[in-house]
């Protein structure tokens, strides 16, 4: 995007800022792996952030923005004050890089555990299913707020 690559050169941070697109699973693979943290700022998931899954699959741990999405997956309140960040606060969103970089090692066990207990074990069918049940209860509320007959859950 023009706009980026505009601020990125304003600041002087070529050398700071990589944008890369067009990777390949097993150059992004290689480049989580390469890090020493996934940094996640989404306002804006469908189901789980796959960063966080990509980077601990591979070693890197993980800390994102916390969204709703994402605090549905990950219930553990220890584990969410680990992982997540207020989206809207740059300062906040540093704050947790910086404690993430310090305590690395401890983060990654955390977040290891998690994803073998749980993640791993989710497959696409969990995601769709997921995705179904919202629908259904967008349905039903949008038919209850107009009076309509709700579908029949199947």
């Amino acid at each position: 995007m023009p706009g980026i690559k505009s601020f990125i050169s304003e600041h002087k941070l070529e050398y700071d800022v990589i944008c890369m697109h067009g990777l390949t699973e097993a150059e992004l693979a290689a480049c989580y792996n390469l890090a020493d943290l996934a940094v996640n700022p989404s306002l804006s998931e469908g189901g789980m952030p796959f960063t966080f899954t990509e980077a601990l699959s591979v070693g890197t741990p993980v800390v994102m923005g916390d969204i709703k999405v994402t605090r549905e997956i990950i219930v553990d309140p220890e584990l969410r004050d680990a992982t997540l960040f207020d989206p809207y606060d740059w300062r906040a969103m540093a704050d947790k890089i910086e404690w993430a970089l310090a305590n690395r090692d401890e983060l990654y066990a955390k977040q290891r555990k998690f994803y073998d207990d749980v993640l791993s074990k989710r497959t696409w069918d969990d995601v769709v299913d997921e995705h179904i049940a919202i629908m259904d209860e967008l349905a039903v509320a949008d038919a209850h707020d107009r009076k309509l007959p709700a579908r029949a859950s199947t």
